[in-house]
């Protein structure tokens, strides 16, 4: 157990993370409370008194506490929107490959009227140009899920690379 562990679980003991979260933010906090320690024992104080001039510089355990907190749900709301945003791309996405499936297999009339899913894209598309749309419901619903899949890529990668020392 490190010297400041006590003063960091104080600070990390209310937010809302994973265990392993816990863990790298309690490294983090230590790593920053050890450079200033080091800073106060090269100036020549003893350990004790570089200890509390170290955690008198960092604060208020539970007013950091509350600050970590906040910055923390941000990321959280982050994380969900991203995800509910991938999700509805990923059905955009698939609905359009499915609506270019469905217009290569209706049966070509003179004119077909195009809708979305109950949403009227074109009445009367003359047969020379079904293909034209189909083609565009290929190709949004293909960028739909090349999109969702670097949202859920880089959205929702365990590591974090940019960690700040």
């Amino acid at each position: 157990m490190s010297r400041f562990q006590s003063y960091i679980d104080q600070m990390i003991k209310d937010i809302d993370c994973s265990e392993k979260m816990k863990r790298e933010l309690s490294e983090e906090l230590e790593f920053h409370l050890e450079m200033l320690l080091q800073e106060y024992l090269d100036q020549g104080y003893s350990m004790e008194a570089a200890m509390e001039c170290a955690i008198a510089d960092f604060g208020n355990p539970q007013a950091i506490g509350k600050e970590l907190k906040k910055t923390m749900v941000g990321g959280m709301i982050m994380k969900k929107l991203a995800l509910l945003l991938g999700i509805g791309l990923l059905i955009f996405g698939l609905l359009c490959v499915f609506k270019f499936i469905d217009l290569l297999t209706t049966p070509v009339h003179v004119g077909i009227d195009i809708d979305f899913y109950g949403l009227e894209i074109e009445k009367g598309v003359p047969e020379a140009e079904i293909y034209f749309y189909a083609l565009k419901f290929l190709g949004i619903g293909i960028v739909s899920l090349i999109v969702c899949g670097f949202l859920f890529k880089t959205g929702f990668n365990k590591k974090n690379k940019n960690t700040s020392s």
